[in-house]
């Protein structure tokens, strides 16, 4: 939108002002890593300045600028090559799916064994680094080695965190984020850290508005948070706690009743467990009777009547 008004400034010859706004829109699209958008601007820039017989400031752009320019596309070719890897990740564990982890991991480890993966410094820009750290954090932790995916996925917070315009733009991978990292506290029992990290993702919950765009990203926190509040429980043996979570979940379940097989066969499982523990059999064997008779839900008996 800037840009198209510089140009019609441009048509006017009101060439000062147009460069301003152009000023304008390369900061904005500093802010937002728009690399490809910033290399155009140094052009838009060069044309108003020769436009308006800027002799003075046109030579020293010329020269300024085009270094500039050429980090930008650097920095536009890099990215793209993190994301390149990216999709090659999500393809692996899709195509070889929760039950064949080990080819997913010795899938992985050959995508990880790319150069852009050795170093992070090697990743040029907020986005590259992101998803350097994402790749590192999820290849670690379907390794089993906990405590360098615990590393990493810190590390990756950490970086949304102090990128907070970045972090709006995407909450969708914040939550996800949040998520690792707090299964990875659990999982090397860092409780403390996970009772303070857990207050991110109610923040992330609360600053989400409520609309349709937004509907399927709060069902998701909603059911994140309850899973991750009953597996501390489990893990810590507070099951009766964990009991106390149970018309919240009873409510998340009827609201998404048909959706998210998958979070709502772990909440059936986890409801069964925390009353299992608390020494309420007949409540846990209520839920595990919904987990087997939910007409959404297949593929998890064996594993059922097992905790059974």
């Amino acid at each position: 939108d800037l840009l198209e008004k510089a140009n019609v400034l441009f048509e006017k010859r009101l060439y000062a002002q147009g460069y301003k706004l152009l000023l304008r829109a390369e900061q904005m699209a500093r802010t937002h890593e728009e690399f490809l958008l910033l290399a155009e601007i140094t052009g838009e820039k060069w044309k108003m300045l020769y436009a308006a017989r800027d002799w003075e400031h046109l030579p020293e752009s010329l020269d300024k600028d085009f270094r500039g320019a050429n980090a930008h596309l650097q920095k536009h070719e890099n990215v793209l090559a993190y994301k390149q890897l990216h999709y090659r990740s999500q393809i692996i564990f899709i195509s070889e799916g929760e039950t064949r982890i080990r080819g997913a991991v010795n899938k992985m480890e050959q995508l990880m064994a790319a150069p852009l993966m050795q170093e992070e410094d090697k990743a040029l820009s907020y986005e590259a680094k992101r998803i350097f750290l994402s790749l590192h954090s999820q290849y670690a932790y379907v390794s089993g080695n906990h405590l360098k995916a615990y590393h990493y996925a810190k590390k990756l917070t950490a970086l949304m965190e102090r990128h907070q315009e970045h972090r709006k733009q995407s909450p969708g991978a914040y939550c996800d984020a949040l998520n690792l990292l707090l299964t990875l506290q659990i999982r090397t029992r860092k409780h403390k850290e996970f009772l303070g990290s857990i207050g991110a993702l109610k923040a992330l919950l609360q600053e989400t508005p409520r609309n349709k765009r937004t509907e399927t990203l709060r069902s998701i926190i909603s059911v994140q948070l309850l899973l991750l509040e009953q597996t501390y429980y489990i893990d810590t043996g507070a099951f009766s706690e964990g009991t106390r979570l149970t018309e919240h979940a009873q409510n998340w379940l009827q609201k998404n009743t048909g959706s998210y097989n998958s979070f709502r066969a772990l909440l059936y499982y986890n409801l069964a467990h925390v009353y299992f523990g608390a020494g309420d059999l007949s409540s846990a064997r209520k839920w595990l009777n919904l987990l087997m008779n939910d007409p959404h839900l297949s593929g998890l008996y064996d594993d059922v009547q097992c905790f059974a």
